[in-house]
């Protein structure tokens, strides 16, 4: 309470009003103000704080209207300077106004969308054709009874009606006629050995892979000698010596007098004078060949003849390589004397050695030597006969 009435004092020295309270009195000076004022604040704070003083305080305030003396003015405290005013803040500026959004176009109506036309309806697929049937194919083109290797056949040419399994195979033309895939044509025996080899085609036996048979007179493997009948190797065939089991002994030996042995093969014994004028191991009494050559006097049969003087057929060749012994008199031979046809290029039956005119066309009718009316030109006016004919027709 002492600390309120201080302030008050203070306040009221400098003349300062409480919100609510009036300090001033008109017509009092300044002691009475004073006093006034401290008994009236003495019952506000006895009247908020619940004091029992209140009837003290009434009775003071009625005891206020009896003039007291008042104290002794106190000197007021130095007015203090106030405050410097602040400047207030400047005013700011208010924020520059927002320009309203533009309004929005309202969306534009759509068109509805145009009716659809409905499917036009789909024709009914046209009915197919049925296919057309196709021939079956021809399975045997040459019509020969054998259908051909692309259709499962057998026939090994189906454009060649004389070639099938069941032809007849032709010697030696190139053609393999009966299908067989043999090259028998050039191998008719089917040894493996065509007949430029074989030495003899009609006997598959006898080839050059053939084992020599010894003493049979035939010669197996086709070397031409005949060491058939040499069986010891000594270059002498039996026929032409006297002991083909010992090599030491054959016509091509030295005598060894007085040992009663027989090496040259000639039949006599070693202290006998024989006459043998061809020197060929016969003597001339039993030589059916007694002029045989020198150079092959060492090699003759027991008759005293070498090969070359041997031939039974007369056709010039000799028998020892001769395939055909038996050839007719008068007929032409090959190498290995057999009869051949003579060669007629122009197919005109006039053989070439004949042919006067060995190019003869196809066809045209030929004298004797070999021309036809179209090769010839009797009066020499570079004009054929044949046209000179036909003209005079």
């Amino acid at each position: 309470m002492k600390k309120l009435l201080a302030l008050l004092s203070v306040l009221l020295m400098v003349g300062v009003t409480y919100p609510g309270i009036s300090l001033v009195f008109a017509g009092d000076d300044d002691g009475d103000r004073f006093e006034r004022s401290r008994n009236r604040l003495e019952r506000a704070d006895r009247y908020y704080n619940n004091d029992d003083d209140s009837s003290d305080d009434e009775s003071e305030d009625d005891a206020d209207s009896t003039p007291t003396e008042p104290p002794a003015p106190t000197e007021p405290p130095a007015p203090t300077e106030p405050p410097a005013p602040t400047e207030p803040p400047a005013p700011t500026e208010p924020p520059a106004p927002t320009e309203p959004p533009a309004p929005t176009e309202p969306p534009a109506p759509t068109e509805p969308p145009a009716p659809t036309e409905p499917p036009a309806p789909t024709e009914p697929p046209a009915p197919t054709e049925p296919p057309t049937p196709t021939e079956p194919p021809v399975t045997d083109v040459d019509g020969d009874g054998f259908d051909g290797l692309d259709f499962g056949g057998n026939d090994c040419n189906d454009s060649d009606a004389a070639v099938n399994p069941s032809a007849a195979e032709i010697a030696y033309d190139g053609i393999d006629q009966n299908c067989n895939g043999n090259v028998d044509d050039d191998d008719l025996d089917l040894d493996g050995y065509g007949i430029a080899d074989d030495c003899d085609d009609n006997d598959a036996a006898v080839n050059p892979g053939a084992s020599e048979i010894s003493y049979n007179g035939a010669d197996e493997n086709c070397n031409g000698m005949n060491d058939d009948d040499d069986v010891d190797g000594d270059g002498f065939a039996r026929a032409d010596e006297c002991d083909d089991n010992d090599a030491d002994i054959n016509p091509g030996v030295e005598e060894i007098p007085g040992n009663n042995i027989d090496e040259n093969c000639n039949g006599m014994a070693d202290d006998v004078v024989v006459i043998d004028t061809d020197n060929d191991g016969v003597a001339d009494g039993a030589d059916s060949c007694p002029d045989t050559p020198a150079n092959q006097a060492n090699n003759v049969n027991a008759n005293g003849c070498s090969a070359s003087q041997l031939d039974s057929d007369s056709d010039g060749v000799n028998d020892a390589i001769d395939l055909c012994p038996a050839t007719p008199a008068g007929d032409k031979v090959d190498a290995q004397g057999c009869t051949v046809v003579p060669p007629d290029t122009d197919k005109d039956g006039v053989i070439d050695a004949d042919d006067a005119c060995a190019n003869t066309p196809a066809g045209e009718a030929v004298d004797n030597s070999g021309c036809s009316d179209s090769q010839k030109d009797s009066d020499n006016d570079g004009i054929s006969d044949r046209w000179t004919l036909s003209a005079a027709r």
